[in-house]
């Protein structure tokens, strides 16, 4: 097990006088499958006192040489920070998850968070929101979560960060855990070796401004199918996904002709673009990327695949 990420999907909830903040629910048909969120950003306006629900999922399952791992995950919840600080919490103090007092806080998870051993020393505790795998047939039984975020933007308008620190941990049986089951320590240590992996996700927010691609900000499924499919492509793949460093797209080609692969980040930037003419059958291209979420698309004439692709730190 070496990857995790934290996948986000976003319903903005409008607001006329002061937006409500109540607790969330986890939403299987919010949460993408395999993992994934919708829309990419939040967009938000100035000077607004608002909410809004994001719905995550991590992925069930990662592979460690011929075996399947079914990972737990953490959210490392006193890492929640903005970069710039473009909103606040609604009592105008900086935004972030309030641990003496949750209900209280900008970020309201549908669960407590608990406060965790994460080493072997037994001194080590931090805040941590734990989900629990219940493991199973891949792409069967991801994780899903969900939190509340309620703040309020100010007169300033521009593009800002929100970091999110989460750790992915194969559960220790030697301490008792096992998958389903709240580990006690979130950093086990196999052989002498961590089995664990933290990655920072970095989110982006617009306030009072338009994305690159305004689309980034619409209020539709992201898992959704792509308008028109494609005539010569079949079976497009990446792995590993999730990655360090390089995946590999694996995709089938039933007519001969021009293809491209079009690589888009979380900002609706577009990072890189390979075009070929490609003849029929299997084929494979590297794709070496920063850490960071993208979609990667394949395109012919007449329309495209896409595959959402992490890139772990």
């Amino acid at each position: 097990m070496r990857y995790a990420w934290i996948i986000l999907s976003v319903l903005l909830v409008p607001s006329l006088v002061r937006a409500q903040c109540n607790e969330c629910t986890p939403r299987a048909d919010r949460s993408p499958r395999p993992f994934g969120f919708n829309p990419q950003v939040v967009c938000l306006p100035t000077n607004k006192d608002t909410s809004f629900v994001v719905y995550f999922s991590f992925p069930d399952s990662s592979r460690s040489g011929g075996t399947l791992i079914y990972p737990n995950y953490a959210v490392w919840v006193d890492s929640l920070r903005l970069v710039l600080g473009l909103f606040t919490n609604r009592d105008g103090s900086p935004f972030a998850y309030n641990s003496s007092n949750p209900a209280q806080g900008g970020i309201r998870f549908h669960q407590m968070h608990r406060r965790k051993q994460y080493s072997s020393n037994a001194a080590d505790q931090a805040n941590f929101v734990v989900y629990q795998n219940p493991g199973g047939a891949p792409g069967a039984t991801p994780p899903i979560g969900c939190a509340q975020i309620c703040v309020k933007t100010g007169a300033t308008s521009g593009q800002d960060t929100l970091r999110v620190k989460v750790r992915a941990f194969v559960p220790n049986p030697l301490a008792g855990d096992a998958p389903n089951k709240d580990t006690t320590n979130l950093a086990p240590i196999f052989a002498g070796t961590r089995s664990y992996l933290d990655t920072f996700f970095n989110y982006i927010i617009f306030v009072g401004v338009n994305p690159p691609d305004p689309g980034l900000c619409a209020m539709r499924e992201f898992s959704a199918s792509l308008a028109r499919a494609p005539e010569s492509i079949r079976h497009f793949t990446l792995a590993p996904n999730p990655a360090i460093g390089e995946t590999q797209a694996f995709f089938s080609v039933t007519m001969p002709g021009k293809l491209t692969l079009r690589v888009v980040n979380a900002a609706g930037q577009e990072v890189y673009v390979y075009t070929n003419e490609f003849p029929v059958g299997e084929h494979t291209h590297a794709l070496r990327l920063p850490a960071g979420f993208y979609m990667v698309f394949i395109e012919d004439r007449q329309g495209a695949l896409m595959q959402r692709l992490v890139i772990a730190e």
